[in-house]
């Protein structure tokens, strides 16, 4: 870990001498003969693994200059001196200066840091947190009390499942202990510490007896759009674990400004000269109006979020369907989601397939979908929705054999006027969207066309390392 300037400017050259060792060595293959192909690969590979270390390195130092980074994790107090280090680097104190802010001389706190503070006093350590301005909490759990499966019964009162728990609230890595070492307290306590980030909870919380309570629930429910029938306390409690994902994805993006068109027409306009109505071509122009698209996976709860938080918008894309048409409907919703209130320095909506007219700003969805539909069918949504309608004869089980007639008679994509009759239905109380999944065209592709753009803009860098493990374990693909 790099810790002060000097060691700074020691490894910037360090890069440069492996990084002309390197193409010293590509040059010399080309004329040496008789060379073992392994030795030089092995020789390359030990050359790129050093200057990839040193790059990391000073990636993570770069990182913390720029205030990148505003939290760091401390699962155990042998962690606590790097993260005064980074906090330091974070805070942007020299070793001298924070020196100065304690009344020492700077070599002590190199000696301090270059030594991971083995010699530093519980009385010193406090005065340190103190002169960087930092909070640290941390909870004391009595031996005895920890339980893995304690948590597990805990959680799955708010709709999780044992096996949703350790496929997506805990990192890889302590899955892994778990499964070798077995839930023994320390392990324990360290899953406890991801699964409370995770869910906005304390780890007490965990362990305690009394009813978890989801410190942002609150957020979700005024504008959540749900089913009759729909599980409230599963929906709020997957609301809060994709928001934290959303979060993630912000952070691991730079900040750019955001373009967001509300006019469908022009949106149709840049679609069609760009490439054509497919998904692929809907999500990078999303993209290049500054939105980031999180696509999940998992079973239940809503079909797509928006949330804007400081004025930058992110949209959560959830579909365990293979349509194109369904996913593009779907994102250009989220997207005139994203360009409301645009006065709004926060915002927060989620959305399902039906409709719940008491619950939802019944007038901001209708548009949403109506922008969905004006931009996929050529601003001719409630036009061929009153041909559909008039084909039909008002008769809702003829609509399956009319949309694609009507479609094809006025060049327009089946799945998507499908998918527009489908939204136009449910504000007449028809939950139609069954027969227009039957008119999809289904690729399995769309998923991961939104998974590879989202990697392609991500600087997993910028995220810790529990933050980092659980997004990327979300773009897995759920079993």
């Amino acid at each position: 870990m790099i810790k002060n300037e000097r060691q700074y400017k020691i490894t910037k050259t360090q890069i440069q001498r492996f990084e002309e060792a390197l193409r010293a060595f590509a040059k010399e293959q080309r004329t040496l003969k008789g060379v073992d192909p392994i030795f030089k690969a092995a020789h390359r590979e030990a050359l790129q693994s050093q200057l990839e270390s040193l790059q990391t390195e000073v990636a993570e130092y770069e990182a913390l200059q720029a205030g990148n980074q505003k939290v760091f994790e401390v699962d155990s107090l042998d962690i606590l001196p790097s993260a005064l280090i980074k906090a330091r680097i974070a805070a942007g104190l020299t070793q001298k200066m924070l020196a100065n802010r304690l009344g020492l001389k700077e070599q002590q706190i190199q000696r301090y840091e270059a030594t991971e503070y083995s010699a530093a006093s519980l009385s010193r350590l406090a005065a340190i947190i103190k002169a960087l301005g930092v909070h640290i909490r941390e909870g004391v759990v009595l031996p005895g009390s920890v339980s893995l499966d304690s948590i597990l019964k805990r959680l799955s009162k708010l709709g999780f499942d044992k096996d949703f728990v350790l496929r997506r609230l805990i990192p890889p890595a302590l899955q892994t202990q778990l499964e070798e070492a077995g839930p023994q307290e320390a392990l324990v306590i360290r899953v406890a510490a991801a699964i409370a980030r995770v869910l906005g909870l304390r780890v007490e919380d965990l362990f305690g007896r009394d009813q978890l309570h989801l410190n942002q629930a609150a957020l979700f429910t005024a504008r959540l759009k749900v089913r009759a029938n729909a599980d409230m306390t599963y929906m709020s409690a997957y609301a809060v674990y994709a928001h934290y994902l959303a979060m993630r994805v912000l952070d691991a993006i730079e900040p750019s400004r955001q373009t967001l068109l509300t006019d469908p027409n022009e949106v149709a306009k840049k679609l069609r000269a760009s490439g054509g109505m497919t998904f692929e071509n809907v999500l990078r122009f999303v993209w290049s109006c500054g939105v980031p698209v999180l696509p999940l996976q998992d079973t239940r709860a809503f079909n797509g979020a928006c949330w804007r938080v400081d004025y930058r918008n992110v949209i959560v894309l959830k579909r365990n369907t293979g349509s194109p048409a369904r996913w593009m409907f779907d994102l250009l919703h989220e997207f005139r989601h994203a360009g409301q209130a645009l006065g709004q320095s926060n915002l927060s909506i989620i959305d399902t397939s039906a409709i719940a007219q008491d619950q939802v700003d019944v007038d901001a969805e209708e548009e949403a979908s109506t922008f969905a539909g004006d931009v996929l069918l050529d601003g001719r949504a409630e036009d061929l929705t009153a041909i559909v309608v008039q084909r039909g004869d008002k008769n809702v089980p003829f609509f399956k054999s009319v949309v694609p007639r009507v479609a094809q008679e006025n060049n327009v994509g089946t799945a998507e006027l499908a998918n527009y009759i489908a939204f136009r239905l449910s504000l007449e109380g028809f939950d139609w969207w069954g027969t227009a999944a039957n008119l999809q065209n289904n690729d399995a592709a769309s998923w991961q066309i939104a998974v590879d753009l989202l990697v392609e803009h991500l600087d997993l860098k910028r995220l810790p390392e529990t933050d980092r493990s659980l997004l990327i374990q979300a773009l897995e693909v759920a079993p």
